[in-house]
């Protein structure tokens, strides 16, 4: 119905949107293509914090992560359908690759990015670019548990307070008949927003935990421990979902 509405607007302005919506199509494929899982999630935390907003909106994820023997790539995208007509309010991406120095060595180098848009309420923005640069560990911990772990420099654009790092720390753990525990946790610094001026510290983690239905399909929950993190908030908030994911 959307489509046919197009017609009675300008040609100009028509074909304008046509290319747009043809990008945004394309995009989406490509990055569909590519993803090894799609997750949707239903958020439905209530905050601490009375200035942050309760959360009540579904968000999805895609996700890949493939190692080779030059090291390792990994990227998410999220998109939160939190706008007024229930469409995309903010997508949210990272891309990741690690590189190992040779065979035998430990440590690979880290580079990452960090980037999106937000918008709501006729007012949007891009999150400032973020690139991160550093090394990366993996610890073997027990048969099919992998803790990794990395510490590098964050730019971030348009900084005013000096220079930022960021430790991050994920883990992968199949368990019983199954069930995968999975997920991250971030620790980072960046310029204080409309305070004082100074850094602050920044903490998100979001533990995963899903059970195999089929081959393909599961089911599970994610929650979110942060401080600092959430929009409006500098307390600790604890934002839980239920979610189902499709591995391709």
């Amino acid at each position: 119905m959307c489509i046919f509405a197009f017609y009675f607007i300008k040609p100009k302005l028509y074909k304008t949107m046509k290319k747009l919506l043809l990008i945004v199509a394309f995009s989406c494929f490509a990055v569909l293509a590519m993803a090894q899982n799609v997750q949707l999630h239903y958020d439905f935390g209530k905050a601490n914090d009375d200035r942050a907003a309760d959360r009540d909106y579904l968000t999805a994820t895609v996700e890949f992560f493939k190692p080779d023997k030059w090291g390792s790539t990994f990227f998410f995208v999220d998109f939160d359908f939190n706008a007024e007509d229930d469409g995309i309010s903010v997508s949210y991406m990272e891309l990741a690759r690690n590189f190992k120095f040779n065979q035998t060595f430990p440590v690979q180098a880290h580079l990452e990015y960090n980037g999106g848009h937000f918008g709501a309420d006729g007012f949007g923005d891009s999150f400032k670019n973020m690139v991160i640069v550093g090394g990366y560990y993996d610890w073997k911990i027990t048969k099919g548990f992998t803790l990794g772990t990395m510490l590098g420099y964050k730019y971030i654009q348009d900084v005013e307070e000096g220079p930022d790092f960021q430790a991050t720390v994920t883990w992968f753990k199949p368990f019983g008949k199954g069930f995968l525990f999975t997920g991250f946790a971030d620790l980072w610094t960046e310029d204080k927003w409309g305070e004082k001026d100074g850094k602050k510290f920044i903490f998100v983690s979001e533990p995963q935990l899903w059970y195999s239905v089929t081959e393909h399909f599961k089911v599970g929950t994610e929650v979110e421990f942060s401080n600092n993190f959430v929009l409006g908030s500098n307390k600790f908030e604890i934002m839980p979902t239920v979610a189902v994911r499709w591995d391709i």
